[in-house]
């Protein structure tokens, strides 16, 4: 490949849109928005992560997201990447503990998501309802990266 051409790659990649979603865990909340992301814009590259890795994903979420129609049943908790956040576009922390010293050359927004636990709802419920939250802020999202 040529010299040009290689940095014509390059210089598409670079001006690719990525979005970046930060939860704590990144064992439910990150990894449905990145989800439910892909199904809105799957043209655009989409990465998950938490601050403090969960184990495993949450089975609720996997449960209540497969009901919809996506699947995040292939992903698995880790942390977050510093070169991502360097090249990431759009970076959403997703919940009030999703804590870090951010530097980045990215637009930043914080989701302070529904808690259907602190009214009593609990199990599949509760994670419907959560889904469903974050499933109408990403389409707002991406309405707004559309423009």
């Amino acid at each position: 490949m040529s010299v040009n051409v290689a940095k014509l790659i390059n210089d598409r990649a670079a001006k690719k849109k990525k979005v970046y979603f930060i939860d704590a865990g990144n064992g439910g909340k990150s990894q449905i928005a990145k989800a439910l992301f892909l199904l809105e814009c799957p043209n655009i590259e989409v990465y998950s992560a938490g601050t403090t890795p969960s184990e495993s994903l949450n089975p609720l979420a996997v449960q209540a997201l497969a009901e919809i129609g996506a699947d995040m049943s292939e992903g698995h908790p880790k942390g977050v990447d510093p070169q991502l956040l360097g090249i990431s576009n759009h970076i959403v922390l997703i919940g009030a503990d999703a804590l870090l010293e951010l530097n980045v050359p990215g637009t930043v927004e914080r989701w302070i998501t529904d808690d259907p636990f602190l009214r009593g709802i609990e199990g599949l419920e509760a994670m419907r309802l959560i889904r469903d939250d974050i499933h109408t802020r990403v389409k707002e999202f991406a309405h707004r990266l559309a423009k």
